[in-house]
């Protein structure tokens, strides 16, 4: 569920939403994804769940194919008026695409900041949509805030005002992944971005995943 009553509803333009992120570093936030958690080398097909206006193509190489899809018909609109033909932008959700053939095969699917809006079923399709369009071989990141058992006050009340009404706790988040992928491994990451958030970054494949060390984000 999304919350958009007030000022949380301004964030629902692409305008807005681009410069809060960009205020809370979410650009340092990408660039460490890109590198430390996707490790792509070039001509991969990725697919970008809930890929809002596309601003995660600004990372990626080049010939990286590019498929995305959001419910948001405005930020689809600006990702493709920005990005153009470097990628797929598609307007629905992840049950709308899992038998279209555009997808399939897919070397990586991520995800970030999108599963806290969902509830546990709609959670769960989007892990089970990555798990179909997978290649063997392939991948399924998503990094999403996540509540700690022994957390800050002003950290907790702050993710309690975020838009995404489903913020979890890791053992939930694991339950959750474990369900589609067996072999799944988390992380909570401190300091993603500058305002006190904690995240979590789940992993899981459709073979064994593997965990990376070289992380200087983790707790």
């Amino acid at each position: 569920m999304q919350r958009d009553a007030g000022l949380r509803g301004i964030f629902s333009s692409a305008l807005p939403y681009a410069l809060f992120q960009n205020l809370v570093g979410a650009s340092r936030s990408r660039k460490w994804a890109v590198s430390h958690c996707l490790r792509l080398k070039g001509g991969e097909k990725l697919v970008d769940v809930g890929c809002g206006p596309g601003v995660l193509l600004d990372y990626l190489q080049p010939d990286i194919q590019y498929l995305g899809f959001d419910i948001s018909r405005n930020y689809l609109e600006t990702a493709r008026h920005k990005y153009g033909a470097r990628g797929l932008f598609l307007e629905g959700r992840a049950r709308d695409f899992v038998q279209d053939d555009r997808f399939q095969r897919a070397d990586h699917v991520y995800c970030s900041g999108l599963l806290h809006h969902l509830d546990d079923d709609e959670v769960l399709e989007v892990f089970r949509f990555a798990h179909t369009v997978l290649k063997p071989s392939g991948r399924f990141t998503a990094i999403e805030p996540c509540f700690l058992a022994h957390q800050g006050r002003f950290s907790h009340w702050l993710m309690r005002q975020d838009r995404g009404a489903n913020v979890r706790y890791e053992d939930d988040w694991k339950r959750l992944a474990c369900q589609v992928f067996p072999s799944s491994h988390t992380r909570v990451l401190t300091r993603l971005i500058r305002i006190p958030y904690i995240h979590i970054w789940i992993e899981g494949g459709r073979g064994s995943t593997r965990r990376t060390s070289n992380n200087p984000e983790s707790t």
